[in-house]
């Protein structure tokens, strides 16, 4: 993803661990992208400082970014319910607060980080993603039930 640049897939790491937190919950995100950066890391070889570093971004995120909608935290549900919000209402207020806390968050954690991640880092070392696809009907299935979701959310 970073193109064989650390902070780049820091970056990315983090921009997708706030979709996830979007769509999943933040429960949901720290679940779904613990292992997929663990695998990625271990995979690329890098430090345990540098491991550390982007785990620990990854869960941090995933509570951080949970503000947008209603069905991203359970407390945005109980507060939304409890100021008899909508859910555009409560959507148009928190996105732009959301993306305020992604944008506090991306510099906090480069800053708090920037010694542990890696300039660099081997892209040969990464298996091509079409590799990590075992069972295509799997993938298929997952796919359908993502859009479901995503469609009963509205």
């Amino acid at each position: 993803w970073g193109n064989g640049r650390g902070r780049l897939l820091f970056t990315y790491i983090i921009l997708l661990g706030a979709a996830v937190a979007a769509l999943f919950a933040n429960d949901g995100a720290a679940l779904i992208l613990t292992p997929i950066v663990i695998a990625m890391l271990l995979a690329l070889g890098f430090s345990r400082g540098a491991t550390l570093a982007f785990v620990m971004a990854a869960g941090f995120i995933a509570d951080t970014a949970s503000l947008p909608l209603i069905v991203s935290n359970l407390v945005n549900i109980v507060s939304a319910d409890f100021f008899n919000l909508g859910f555009t209402e409560y959507a148009a207020v928190m996105v732009p607060v959301n993306l305020a806390a992604i944008a506090a968050t991306l510099v906090m954690l480069h800053l708090f980080f920037r010694k542990d991640i890696p300039a660099v880092y081997d892209l040969s070392l990464l298996k091509a993603p079409k590799e990590a696809i075992r069972d295509i009907n799997t993938f298929k299935t997952g796919w359908l039930v993502l859009v479901l979701l995503l469609v009963g959310f509205f």
